[in-house]
């Protein structure tokens, strides 16, 4: 079921990093078209649009939203010190690896490493460098994996 499959890509990292919206939506983004790379295809079959912020699954709110009413992750809002808020991603499920390839399990664990120690705003600045993002942003089009995935500069 390809429901599950995505519900539990989105889990496997809210339960790992429990990260902030915008670097869940660039960890899943290295992790599809990084697996492209490798693979000939992504994990999750997203579509990925150029947005201010870098590159993010096509309808994202939705897909977030609907994974928070089938309870696979719950969603908390933060406030920072300077004033800004912002939504952290934690695990409500269990995540179900039998779900995956051992090549996309890899793929899935080499992209929550390659980023572990960066702070959000730094893993912003290196999607920036992507030039599916910089061809794309201005119009906030769909990011093709054929022609940019053989080029990431991130990973």
């Amino acid at each position: 079921p390809l429901f599950e499959k995505v519900a539990n890509f989105v889990l496997f990292f809210a339960q790992e990093a429990k990260p902030l919206k915008t670097r869940l939506n660039k960890l899943l983004f290295y992790c599809d078209f990084l697996h492209f790379k490798r693979n000939g295809f992504s994990i999750s079959g997203f579509n990925y649009r150029a947005i201010q912020m870098g590159p993010v699954p096509s309808h994202y709110h939705e897909l977030f939203g609907i994974l928070e009413s089938r309870e696979f992750v719950q969603i908390e809002e933060e406030l920072y010190e300077h004033g800004g808020t912002g939504e952290r991603f934690y695990g409500k499920m269990e995540f179900d690896p039998s779900l995956f390839t051992e090549e996309e399990l890899e793929t899935m664990s080499d992209i929550l490493h390659n980023f572990e120690d960066l702070r959000t705003r730094e893993i912003i600045e290196i999607s920036h460098t992507e030039e599916g993002w910089k061809a794309h942003k201005e119009q906030r089009e769909l990011i093709s994996y054929q022609a940019y995935a053989f080029d990431l500069r991130g990973v």
